[in-house]
């Protein structure tokens, strides 16, 4: 089974990426709908506008990213795709 990169508090490892999503989270959701072959503005712009349907469709992204990586799923990572 894969794994995540980066466990829940691990994007203290990327200070960039960190300080990015804290100033503009619309944005990293964006980008990893993009990565899945979703769109990047769709997601992004809904995050930013209507951040609760946006955090739906960044989980959604999550979660597709967990199945093309093959990580295990299970209640605790299901939870952790809203996060």
């Amino acid at each position: 089974m894969g794994e995540w990169s980066n466990g829940l508090c691990g994007c203290f490892n990327n200070i960039t990426l960190c300080l990015i999503t804290y100033v503009a989270p619309c944005y990293t959701a964006g980008k990893n709908a993009e990565a899945v072959g979703d769109s990047c503005i769709m997601v992004g712009v809904l995050y930013w506008i209507f951040p609760l349907i946006g955090i739906y469709f960044a989980a959604q992204a999550r979660g597709k990213i967990r199945e093309q990586k093959g990580i295990e799923v299970s209640v605790l990572y299901l939870s952790k795709d809203c996060l």
